[in-house]
């Protein structure tokens, strides 16, 4: 049975160690958060409520108790029957209701799409950090035991060993820091994926598997290309419908005027002898004290207003998406300097170390070659992640659907 176990376990392993990639992390929250949870549920309650809004008024039935002689419709069921098409535009008001709340959906869709992104590529920054103050750290406790080693043989002087041991010191307190802006982040992104903030993730080591947007692609001016997408937003179509479910409204309160049918079936008495019978009445308004027209007026204006910020809201967009793939551009553009640098601090600070060993340089040579590499690298990390953020948000900026249909992960050949 132990070995059973043992095996099952064994087994259990590589699915376990499978770095989290972000398609799948977008999928879990677009998934299993509370936020995109509730937008389900108010579409629901959306399409309940125009599963009856083109229905007549519902029927009456009136019993009446009498002592001496009844009236001829003391008892009655009446229907009330709309002719001037109000159910139609209720129902098309309805329809748009429930649209309007699948934009809403696709709204918060994207909201915690742009949330995850964050905090996945803040995480997966924050961990590569911390595996640069984890190698600077190492780098400066062998520097430290070289020198003392260089110290016994007479060959540099004490007041270099404690150089070495301040610079020591400094590389212990940044991987401290290191390790805590990784906590805090790996916090951040569990909360979004509803797990508790201290359980593991794991995120590609490199920059592989990163998302890669499919309009990202195309060369320049590509802007025109994702602001033509960007009419597709949920945003854009949302204040559209606002506009156009008011002057629905306005034409549904202006048929209040409209006359409207009253069939009724009626008896004088329950039992016995009864008069009864079937009427057909029609039933209209005489005039309007103002009350009808004032509110038509309004919902006509507010039709009017709401098509003014539709096309606010499209400029608004339109200078969103500039605005995104100028940073997208430049973003890719550091990006790509600093990947040709790494490679190059990497070999000059293993020289200076190698260099520093013989005798042949300096300790001040060493400890500058070792902080251009840092920092080179730690410039690198950042960019790269700054790099991913902006190019999945230009994806959803310019109308890309919040979990993208071609797959996000991508080989990357990156230091």
């Amino acid at each position: 049975m132990r070995v059973v176990i043992l095996l099952g376990l064994l087994l259990c392993l590589p699915v376990l160690g499978q770095p989290l990639t972000p398609r799948e992390a977008l999928a879990e929250v677009l998934t299993h958060h509370p936020e995109v949870k509730a937008a389900r549920l108010r579409v629901e309650a959306a399409r309940s409520a125009a599963s009856g809004a083109g229905a007549q008024p519902n029927p009456e039935l009136r019993l009446a108790g009498e002592l001496g002689d009844a009236n001829t419709d003391a008892n009655y069921i009446q229907q009330r029957l709309e002719i001037g098409g109000q159910t139609g535009l209720r129902g098309q008001v309805a329809d748009l209701d429930v649209e309007q709340a699948q934009s809403e959906l696709a709204i918060e869709e994207r909201k915690l799409s742009t949330r995850l992104a964050g905090a996945y590529y803040d995480l997966w920054e924050a961990a590569r950090l911390t595996e640069v103050a984890v190698t600077g750290h190492q780098s400066a406790t062998r520097l430290e035991t070289i020198t003392r080693r260089r110290l016994e043989l007479g060959e540099v002087s004490e007041s270099q060993l404690l150089r070495v041991q301040l610079e020591t010191a400094r590389a212990e307190a940044q991987l401290a820091q290191a390790e805590a802006r990784e906590q805090v982040a790996r916090a951040e992104l569990n909360t979004l994926l509803q797990r508790l903030p201290d359980d593991p993730v794991a995120l590609p080591t490199s920059a592989e598997a990163l998302p890669q947007a499919p309009a990202l692609a195309l060369p320049e001016p590509v802007w025109e290309d994702l602001v033509a997408r960007a009419q597709t937003r949920p945003e854009l179509a949302a204040a559209r419908r606002q506009a156009s479910r008011a002057r629905l409204e306005a034409d549904l309160t202006g048929r209040q005027r409209v006359p409207d049918l009253e069939l009724t079936a009626y008896r004088s008495r329950l039992t016995g002898a009864a008069e009864n019978g079937v009427r057909l009445a029609l039933v209209m308004p005489l005039f309007d004290w103002g009350r009808i027209g004032a509110a038509e007026a309004q919902k006509e204006k507010e039709a009017e207003a709401l098509e003014q910020l539709v096309l606010s809201r499209d400029q608004e967009i339109q200078q969103q998406v500039r605005s995104a793939y100028a940073r997208y551009e430049a973003a890719r553009k550091r990006r790509e300097v600093l990947r040709s640098q790494v490679e190059r601090s990497h070999h000059l600070a293993a020289l200076a170390a190698q260099g520093f060993e013989v005798g042949l340089l300096g300790l001040l040579d060493v400890l500058d070659a070792q902080r251009v590499d840092r920092e080179t690298f730690q410039d690198y990390i950042a960019a790269e992640a700054d790099f991913q953020r902006l190019r999945l948000q230009l994806h959803w900026i310019s109308g890309g659907s919040p979990l993208p249909d071609t797959p996000l992960e991508t080989k990357d050949d990156s230091p």
